[in-house]
């Protein structure tokens, strides 16, 4: 899927509601995996979630959420990233592999079902499986996308500091 179509404008109503969304995905990914299988908490946290992801969505376009380690960013903006449960979110994706998270139209409480088996492996786990993104074609997940970090392409350099060719020699 194209993810340089149309995407959202960061508003401030956008920006609260990702924000809540963030929240509440965190909170229905740890009820996830902390409550058995068919528990009425799961299912409240899973309705809290896509009651907000269809608010957000019926604005029109997509959202696209970059990945950093303990960070989640939107329009090249920083999330708060004071805020511990953006922190911990951020830190799940990276863990898993996800370097973008792309939120689409349509996502059914399956789908979300999915995300969160996903999200609740462990690292290990999915490396064994092929990667993120073997696991992700397994997962009947189209209303989410996602952009596994590109290991391949680090470089490890023993300079103590990076300085483009371009730049300027001070």
């Amino acid at each position: 899927m194209d993810t340089q179509g149309t995407t959202t404008t960061t508003s401030t109503t956008d920006a609260r509601l990702l924000s809540r969304l963030v929240v509440e995905l965190n909170i229905a990914r740890r009820n996830f995996h902390s409550y058995p299988k068919d528990h009425p908490v799961i299912d409240a946290s899973f309705n809290k979630v896509m009651n907000i992801y269809n608010q957000l969505l019926s604005q029109g376009g997509d959202v696209v959420i970059g990945v950093a380690r303990d960070a989640l960013m939107v329009n090249d903006t920083v999330l708060d990233r004071n805020n511990l449960v953006f922190r911990d979110f951020a830190n799940v994706l990276f863990e898993h592999g996800i370097g973008v998270l792309v939120l689409h139209i349509g996502l059914s409480l399956a789908e979300l079902r999915n995300f969160n088996v996903i999200l609740s492996l462990k690292r290990e786990d999915v490396f064994k499986n092929g990667g993120i993104s073997a696991i992700w074609e397994k997962s009947k997940i189209s209303a989410l996308e996602i952009k596994a970090i590109r290991y391949d392409l680090f470089n490890v350099i023993e300079n103590s500091s990076v300085v483009s060719e371009k730049a300027e020699q001070s």
